[in-house]
């Protein structure tokens, strides 16, 4: 995978595989959208509903914490006003495994389409 220059000559990013669920694979009940742990050193998340329905986001597979109407996306930026070299406040892959989608209380009967997760996270 090709790194990115970030801010520090030291300080190295990679993308990370973009992970996908599709809209026949999202049940009531938390599923994940990513098979793969996420990223140690993970610091930036984008999340695209390109489904007809909402969707529910969860970041523990149990509680509901983001809400995506059809068609948007969320970005989660944990290095906001921090620099990416001291590797604090990022979503930690050894904390949080995955990242989880459902519909909410109701679906549109037959939606299609596809939820998509990408991100960033610094080399080792």
């Amino acid at each position: 995978m090709d790194s990115i220059k970030c801010t520090s000559i030291k300080d190295y990013s990679s993308l990370m595989n973009l992970a996908s669920i599709g809209a026949g694979d999202i049940t009531l009940v938390f599923k994940p959208i990513n098979t793969e742990r996420l990223p140690k050193y993970c610091y930036c998340l984008q999340i695209t509903n390109d489904t007809t329905n909402p969707v529910i986001i969860s970041y523990d597979g149990i509680n509901p914490h983001e809400y995506i109407h059809t068609g948007g996306s969320i970005s989660i930026n944990s290095q906001t006003n921090n620099v990416l070299g001291n590797k604090k406040s990022f979503i930690q892959g050894s904390h949080v495994a995955a990242i989880y989608v459902r519909w909410p209380n109701t679906k549109i009967p037959g939606p299609i389409g596809t939820v998509y997760m990408m991100g960033y996270h610094l080399n080792d």
